[in-house]
C-alpha cells in the first residue's frame, strides 16, 4: 500500500498534469515572453523551449488551439521526484482553430481516445512540472 507521503505526492501530479493542458491552450495566444512565464509554471525549463518553438511554427500559420482535453489518468508511479502518469485522453473535443476566426478547422479535431504516458518533475520550489510526454501505440478505452 502506498504511503501517505507518495498518495499526496501522486496527486499534485496528476492535478499539475492536468492544470498544464489547459494552461499550453493559452500559451499559443500569448506573446512569447509572456507564454514563458505561463508554461514555466507548468513545464520543466527543455519543455518550455521546445513548446515555445511549437507555438511561433503555430502562430506563423495563424493557427490555435481549439476546445479541450480530457485527462483520465489510469495510473501515477511516484519515485522521488519524478512522477509517471499515463493517461488515457479524451481528445475529441479539441483540435487546431485559424486564430483569426477562431473556428475550428474540421480535419485537425483529435481522436476520441488515446494513451499518453507523461513524466512530471518535482522542482526545488515543491511543484510538479511536466517534463516529458509521448503518445503511446497502445490504444485506451474509458
Amino acid at each position: 500500500m502506498p504511503s501517505a507521503r507518495a498518495t499526496t505526492a501522486a496527486k499534485a501530479a496528476v492535478e499539475a498534469y492536468t492544470a498544464y493542458w489547459g494552461v499550453s491552450y493559452r500559451a499559443v495566444r500569448l506573446p512569447r515572453e509572456e507564454a514563458r512565464r505561463l508554461l514555466s509554471q507548468y513545464e520543466t525549463e527543455d519543455q518550455v523551449e521546445g513548446e515555445l518553438k511549437g507555438i511561433a511554427r503555430y502562430q506563423a500559420m495563424h493557427r490555435e488551439g481549439w476546445g479541450e482535453v480530457v485527462v483520465h489518468v489510469q495510473k501515477v508511479t511516484v519515485t522521488g521526484d519524478i512522477a509517471t502518469l499515463f493517461d488515457c485522453m479524451d481528445a475529441s473535443h479539441s483540435g487546431e482553430a485559424d486564430s483569426r476566426t477562431h473556428k475550428l478547422i474540421p480535419s485537425t479535431r483529435s481522436a476520441p481516445y488515446f494513451s499518453v504516458e507523461a513524466t512530471m518533475r518535482r522542482g526545488a520550489d515543491g511543484r510538479w512540472r511536466l517534463a516529458q510526454t509521448k503518445a503511446l501505440e497502445t490504444p485506451c478505452k474509458r
